[in-house]
């Protein structure tokens, strides 16, 4: 009786095992959501939907995209961090709502210790643009309205201090010796609200990644200026990159990846690791990609907290001086 006792509990602890390794094997198993701190029809919505479609597609489930822009971020990571750890409520990561929060007096998390990051997937420059009625041929002849109307009001588009969009604007005016403090930042949730906003006429300039441009550019609502870094988009092709502008500091960037809460298993970030690493190979994805101005740029969970600690301390000594 002993005997057989023992048996049945071997063979228990021998099923349960199998259960258990059977149960962490089959993530995923329904639609998984991807939380974004970017309004739709931003640079940052664009590239995480062809994201969230090839990735679901290697996943064999759907990949949602769950719009939460504003709050300089914070809300959309907090909605992730107190989502249940199981994998399915990650963040479709982008420095804003990452490493460039460094830049902040104060956030409600650790940019480090209370998150899981699992890969960088794509990036893209900044595009900043202005009104097509105002006549400017580049982003120089802006710097030379702004110096030559001292006593004008001067708005241009942001979407918060810890943001790409924000950067792009502060390098280009650093770079053309313009004063910024003589200019007023109007805020919005979004790239794709502030290329509106410049569309309606409510201000001047402001900066979206690549990806949101096409749309506006198209419809001949927006006028492209410069395109940040070294390099001119296929997609804008009549577009200046910066350096050829002699502007060497604009080099502001968009990224996009995974990430999610401290505490989600490490077999969820393997598979979702794997899956991204694939994707980033395929000759669709990096077409859909160049469609609207980016490229792979895979990052794996090893080398992410790394790459975040060099670029928020890169933004954080541009803002701060510190």
């Amino acid at each position: 009786m002993k005997k057989g006792f023992i048996v049945l509990l071997v063979v228990l602890a021998v099923a349960g095992t199998v259960f258990a390794q059977g149960s962490q094997e089959a993530y995923p198993t329904k639609p998984i959501d991807l939380v974004l701190a970017s309004s739709p029809g931003s640079g940052g919505d664009v590239t995480s939907r062809l994201i969230a479609k090839h990735l679901g597609q290697e996943l064999g489930v759907t990949v949602n995209i769950i719009n939460t822009p504003g709050g300089s971020g914070i809300p959309a990571v907090q909605s992730v961090l107190t989502a249940p750890a199981d994998g399915y409520t990650l963040m479709s990561e982008q420095g804003l709502s990452s490493s460039y929060q460094m830049a902040l007096d104060e956030i409600p998390y650790d940019i480090f210790k209370d998150r899981k990051y699992i890969c960088k997937i794509a990036s893209g420059p900044q595009v900043l643009c202005g009104s097509p009625n105002m006549g400017w041929n580049d982003i120089r002849d802006v710097a030379a309205f702004i110096k030559a109307n001292p006593g004008k009001e001067f708005f241009w588009g942001g979407i918060g201090i810890s943001s790409a969009a924000n950067f792009a604007v502060i390098q280009f005016m650093n770079s053309c010796g313009v004063d910024i403090t003589k200019t007023k930042e109007v805020r919005y949730d979004g790239g794709g609200k502030i290329l509106a906003a410049i569309a309606g006429g409510h201000i001047m300039i402001g900066s979206c990644a690549a990806s949101g441009v096409p749309p506006f550019v198209q419809d001949g609502s927006v006028k492209p200026l410069v395109v940040s870094g070294s390099s001119r988009l296929a997609t804008l092709p009549d577009v200046p990159c910066a350096a050829e502008l002699g502007l060497t500091e604009l080099t502001a960037d968009f990224w996009i990846g995974i990430s999610g809460s401290k505490n989600i298993p490490d077999s969820v970030v393997k598979t979702i690791e794997a899956a991204a690493e694939k994707i980033s190979k395929d000759p669709a994805f990096i077409a859909d990609l160049a469609k609207v101005g980016v490229v792979v740029n895979f990052v794996g969970s090893a080398d992410m907290p790394a790459a975040l600690e060099k670029e928020g301390t890169a933004v954080r000594k541009m803002v701060k001086g510190n």
